[in-house]
């Protein structure tokens, strides 16, 4: 979509990002950047296979259930009819339906096809579901009988072995060697926990069968703090923030942030920082930020004179923000407060002044780096004007202040994302045109939420 300061019309493109000068009309025109820039997918920035045909729907329904599960388990709606599901069995679900996509989606090395999914790759998904389900279809039996501690049958060891194994596959493919060998270690501790070289860090030793037993029929390692604060909260908010970004309002953020800050001193970069910032409430995601913001910000600020490796430079530090800001963080924010017992609101009231002080130093930055190098701003004629911006995106507004009274006033973290998606969609299909959801619109949200999750 085009957004231009005499035209407050939107005008159907192709759905590439970029930030360029229309050289007939003088005039910024800013382009609906979720999709990549020339072509380019976070998919391939972030070298992961696309999938496509039968894998793509198998991600689209999986990724359904997964939401249903979570709407079910928050709002208490008892889809299973005369059963009471544990928490521990919820978790199970999740990961069945979500962990094993890990192996479709992350190539196990950089020689791995992107176009195909390789034998190995496919039995690593079976695999992985297969003994997800099984400790599932247990755990009931394992919370009653205290196998975690008295050990379980030998069926049961053999699945958790796998899921064991499948676990520190899938961590290396997403975090990569570093973040595998800074885990591993302490997964394979109980092992040897009483040999002498480890000093004073020695503790009780279990045996294969213990260790096992502990990692994935117990509380306090796979089903742990992150699953249980993934499970909970994380996903609502997720769904918000990709809801969010396929109504168009990263073109929104974008256009309010020239609007605003367009014709300061050094102004391309300033608003890089505040549109960055914007979209980072919203996403809580580095990538996409850059991907959103950075494909329309960093060809205007080398245009208006910014070096291209200091305009990269500011754009990653803005992005990097997004996992600061509130009300839509990073993913470790809501370990944190499921690790401290408090709530979300809590954690994201505490992160509102380092947020605003990180983004203030860049602000201050930039505005001195623009003085010494005589940066001026963009002309205002070049720009989209607030009141046009603000009358085509006006119930963005609404729906984040939904979201803030939801988890400030109701203190209802878990449920305020749905609220505010679900307000999101109706006023989106009321009042804008260009944007308004199809069956095909549902599809690509189920899928994008889908990569998100895994």
């Amino acid at each position: 979509m085009s957004a231009s300061s005499d035209n407050t019309q939107n005008t159907a493109v192709a759905p590439v990002a970029a930030a360029t000068i229309n050289s007939a009309q003088k005039k910024v025109v800013f382009d609906d950047p979720h999709a990549g820039v020339g072509g380019l997918q976070e998919a391939e920035v972030t070298r992961v296979r696309t999938l496509r045909g039968g894998w793509r729907w198998a991600l689209v329904a999986a990724t359904a259930a997964t939401i249903l599960l979570c709407i079910n388990q928050q709002f208490t709606l008892r889809f299973f009819i005369g059963y009471t599901q544990l928490n521990t069995e919820y978790f199970y679900l999740l990961i069945a339906l979500m962990l094993p996509f890990t192996f479709l989606i992350f190539p196990g090395s950089e020689k791995a096809p992107l176009d195909r999914i390789p034998w190995y790759d496919i039995a690593l998904f079976i695999a992985t579901f297969a003994s997800a389900i099984w400790l599932m279809m247990n755990i009931r039996k394992a919370a009653a009988l205290g196998w975690e501690f008295a050990g379980a049958p030998t069926p049961v060891i053999a699945g958790g072995l796998v899921m064991w194994a499948v676990l520190m596959e899938a961590l290396r493919r997403t975090g990569g060697w570093s973040l595998l060998l800074c885990v591993l270690p302490f997964t394979l501790y109980p092992l040897f926990a009483e040999s002498s070289w480890l000093g004073p860090f020695r503790g009780t030793q279990s045996t294969l069968d213990q260790a096992t037993a502990y990692h994935v029929l117990s509380g306090e390692s796979l089903l742990g703090i992150p699953i249980q604060a993934f499970a909970d909260t994380v996903i609502g908010f997720l769904v918000f923030g990709t809801a969010l970004m396929m109504t168009g309002a990263g073109k929104f953020f974008i256009n309010i942030a020239f609007a605003l800050c367009g014709t300061f001193r050094g102004g391309a970069a300033k608003v890089c920082i505040f549109a960055s910032g914007l979209l980072g409430m919203m996403s809580g995601s580095i990538i996409s930020n850059v991907l959103t913001a950075g494909t329309m910000t960093i060809p205007v600020m080398k245009k208006s004179g910014f070096r291209a490796s200091y305009a990269a430079a500011i754009e990653a530090c803005a992005s990097t923000g997004a996992v600061l800001a509130p009300p839509v963080m990073g993913a470790t924010a809501f370990v944190i407060a499921q690790f401290l017992n408090v709530s979300y609101a809590e954690v994201a009231v505490a992160a509102v002044i380092p947020a605003a002080l990180y983004y203030l130093g860049l602000f201050m930055q930039v505005d001195s780096y623009a003085a010494r190098h005589n940066l001026a701003g963009i002309p205002r004629s070049e720009l989209p004007r607030v009141w046009d911006t603000v009358k085509e995106g006006w119930y963005y507004i609404f729906v984040i202040a939904l979201l803030v009274v939801m988890l400030l006033y109701f203190k209802r973290e878990s449920h305020a994302p749905f609220y505010a998606t679900v307000l999101l969609l109706i006023l989106n299909q009321l009042f804008s045109k260009d944007t308004r959801w199809t069956v095909a619109t549902i599809s690509k949200f189920l899928e994008v939420n889908g990569r998100t999750f895994v």
